[in-house]
């Protein structure tokens, strides 16, 4: 996910290159890969800023309808699963400042446990942790805290609010991928270079709010609709040995995000729940046109849907 050299940075990348070629004329006992390493702000609406975003937003910790109200000390042991969208090759031309495509479809769902305890004043705390488990070159572990509380409830209606936020990191060959390296000097094959998978580290970053309405049917069963804000603090360190030089680029991005989830939760006996919704948040991105300049704003969204299943243990 790094880019093309920017006008400020042409000179650098030129003095790497010339250490490159003159690594190759050394012994090779000494021979050591220069370092090309700039750090970058990214706009929010960059396609990297864009596909940092768009990872974080599908793991979103999303409260799965109103915060229901748990005595203190009570727990609540839940497992989630999403699906992840499949994104077309248009989509995933986010590297190298939107010229490359990244292998953005490697992970078809996730899944992950979440842990809810009751606290004083009914609140609840809600703790969730996608484990370390490598798939297809790529390590994920993110762990999130929820602070929720059910703020009022009629006859037939309640609302809520929830406070959350998470951090984590995911790891692996994106930048350059084993395919990819294994093109060697083929300007078709490898066009940028790559001679190794890379072992690149994305740090997830978010905090956000979010509101909450549900409506009580018969038995139980319980509609519901959230809004949320989402603030992202993302950041992309690539490891990547390209063209003779090791890319040790990082990129930086911040910005902000709304999101709705819509769905049902139905009660399973006294203790358990099930519950199932729609996520949905516009993620604005500018991608390259004819000219290879970056273009307007356009919305490339995130829809997906997740399901919860849940049982009271005390």
């Amino acid at each position: 996910m790094t880019r093309p050299p920017a006008p400020s940075r042409r000179l650098a990348f030129a003095a790497a290159a010339a250490l490159a070629l003159a690594a190759l004329a050394a012994p090779a006992a000494a021979q050591q890969p220069p370092v090309f390493g700039p750090t970058e702000e990214l706009h929010f609406d960059e396609p990297e800023a864009w596909a940092m975003a768009w990872v974080g937003s599908v793991t979103l910790l999303t409260g799965f309808g109103v915060p229901e109200p748990l005595d203190p000390g009570a727990l609540e042991l839940g497992l989630e699963a999403g699906w992840v969208p499949s994104l077309s090759e248009e989509e995933r031309r986010v590297g190298f400042g939107g010229t490359k495509v990244e292998d953005l479809n490697r992970v078809p769902a996730i899944g992950r446990p979440r842990l809810t305890v009751g606290l004083p004043a009914g609140w609840t705390l809600t703790g969730a942790w996608i484990p370390p488990v490598e798939i297809d070159d790529v390590e994920t572990n993110l762990f999130a805290l929820a602070l929720g509380r059910e703020l009022w409830a009629g006859d037939r209606t309640r609302g809520g609010l929830r406070l959350y936020g998470q951090t984590g990191t995911v790891e692996g060959a994106i930048t350059c991928t084993a395919e990819d390296a294994a093109g060697g000097a083929d300007p078709i094959a490898n066009p940028f270079g790559c001679e190794a998978p890379s072992d690149d580290e994305l740090t997830l970053t978010y905090y956000g709010v979010e509101l909450s309405v549900a409506y009580r049917a018969a038995g139980g069963t319980e509609p519901y609709l959230a809004a949320a804000v989402n603030r992202f603090d993302n950041e992309f360190q690539v490891d990547a040995l390209v063209f003779g030089m090791r890319d040790r680029t990082l990129l930086l991005s911040e910005g902000t995000a709304w999101s709705v989830a819509g769905g049902v939760a139905h009660p399973l006996g006294d203790r358990g729940r099930l519950a199932g919704e729609v996520f949905y948040t516009p993620l604005d991105v500018r991608r390259r046109n004819d000219q290879n300049l970056l273009g307007p704003p356009e919305t490339d969204e995130l829809l997906n849907v997740r399901l919860l299943l849940s049982w009271r243990l005390r």
